[in-house]
């Protein structure tokens, strides 16, 4: 992923790229490794290779940047263990899912897989990832310092298939000196007094708005329709959610999911349109705040040339519930892998406390580790990190708050494609908000009777 110009809301409408691979190397020798019986699928087998047998772990992810935290973790991995390589490869967010059942097919799925949100639904859904509660016991491994809503989003139908390397969210940044020139409040400020809510956040994107042409600063950079991992949190702020609780029906055609949907096409009218995609991103200095991803927080910090700070993104005016994006993405194994020990033994070492730190050092990706996460001088160590206490204040209220994980449901992707088909054309002004929220409704009940579903809580309190 390009630092500069990429986020997920990019990824998650940026289908058509091609592949990256960034590799990283190391070496390790060989754990017993796992040989599958017919109906074992995911059990720990009983026989070993030689210690000096050379293996290749292949792990898949989508985050470039990832790979220059992961390098010394490779380092000291290959230091442990020198006869084990392992191959970071990276591709496209958007063609993750196909490119892994792909792989599947054809007999050389990697070793380790990336998991989170739409993909781990997919994959989960599909039965192509393995229980890890057999390695975990083997090997053992405590899951009792990560949030039970984290590890939620990484098991299916109560079976942990992917362990949480981080817990991320979204994040609503904004350029504090513009809020001081104009003598306003920030998010920040509206936020510890109990008030940081979509109409604030409406009203000032309005009395920031200023200017013309190249000069225009613009009060907020769009409420993306495209980017569940914005609008979920807010519909659970609002009091409602994409399905009941039941999973029976979706519920778009709510008044409460029409509130939420009418707030972001109204904010339109503050933010850069479709000539200004280019010239007037974050970045350029001309927009006053946005939301995105939190990790950003540190992968920003090169590249601009004023100062930012965040808040929690605002919450709905009937509740004043802060709603955070549930986002924990993870590493599991896929089934029909050569060496699921090896695989097992990669995934272990990236989730030890050291690990996890240093990849915080480079990366700016929260500790999945509450202990680690909440750790205030963990945060302080972090030299990279811009406005690292706010980033630890934010990380503390969103675990011990809500968040909202992506409903687990095997065509989640299906649904968000019909889902996006319709708002698309609300925000290109070809159909209006109503009567798309009512076809994307139709056309998501329509996909949940094909489902398959994890009755899983979406909310988690801490």
């Amino acid at each position: 992923m390009e630092k500069k110009m990429l986020n997920r809301r990019n990824f998650l409408q940026f289908s058509a790229m091609t592949a990256a691979g960034a590799i990283l190397a190391s070496c390790a020798p060989a754990a017993a490794p796992t040989t599958e019986e017919p109906g074992t699928e995911g059990t720990v087998a009983t026989t070993a290779p030689s210690s000096d047998e050379a293996i290749t772990i292949r792990m898949w992810h989508w985050d470039n940047f990832l790979a220059e935290g992961m390098q010394p973790v490779a380092d000291k991995f290959k230091e442990e263990h020198p006869n084990i390589t392992i191959a970071i490869e990276m591709t496209n967010y958007g063609e993750y899912s196909q490119k892994v059942a792909a792989t599947i097919a054809g007999g050389t799925p990697p070793d380790v897989a990336g998991t989170i949100a739409e993909h781990f639904t997919n994959m989960a859904g599909q039965g192509q990832l393995i229980d890890l509660k057999p390695f975990i016991d083997s090997s053992n491994f405590s899951i009792d310092d990560y949030h039970p809503g984290n590890l939620s989003q990484n098991s299916w139908n109560s079976v942990l298939l992917s362990i949480p390397y981080t817990a991320d969210g979204m994040w609503w940044f904004y350029q504090p000196d513009m809020f001081t020139e104009k003598g306003l409040k920030t998010p920040y400020e509206y936020w510890k007094e109990g008030n940081w809510t979509w109409d604030i956040a409406s009203q000032l994107a309005k009395d920031l708005t200023t200017g013309e042409g190249v000069d225009k600063v613009f009060g907020y950079g769009g409420l993306g329709y495209g980017n569940y991992f914005e609008i979920l949190p807010y519909l659970a702020s609002n009091g409602t959610g994409l399905f009941d609780d039941g999973y029976t029906k979706c519920l778009l055609d709510d008044q409460k999911a029409l509130d939420l949907y009418q707030w972001g096409y109204d904010m339109r009218a503050y933010s850069p349109g479709p000539d200004d995609a280019q010239s007037s991103t974050p970045q350029s200095g001309r927009v006053a705040q946005w939301l995105d991803w939190s990790v950003f927080g540190q992968v920003y910090a090169p590249n601009m040339n004023f100062k930012y700070s965040y808040a929690p993104p605002p919450a709905s005016p009937e509740t004043k519930n802060h709603v955070y994006c549930g986002d924990a993405p993870g590493f599991g194994i896929l089934k029909g892998v050569k060496h699921p020990d090896e695989s097992w033994l990669w995934i272990q070492r990236i989730n030890e406390p050291d690990a996890i730190e240093t990849v915080f050092q480079f990366t700016g990706t929260e500790p999945p580790r509450i202990s680690m996460a909440t750790d205030p001088e963990l945060w302080a160590r972090n030299e990279k990190y811009n406005e690292s206490a706010i980033g630890y204040e934010l990380t503390v209220a969103r675990i011990e708050g809500a968040f909202y994980n992506t409903p687990k449901v095997s065509n989640f992707v299906e649904m968000w494609q019909a889902h996006n088909e319709e708002l698309s054309l609300v925000w290109t002004d070809a159909q209006p908000l109503q009567e798309a929220l009512t076809n994307a409704n139709g056309r998501i009940n329509e996909l949940l009777k094909e489902a398959d579903i994890d009755h899983d809580k979406l909310y988690w309190t801490g």
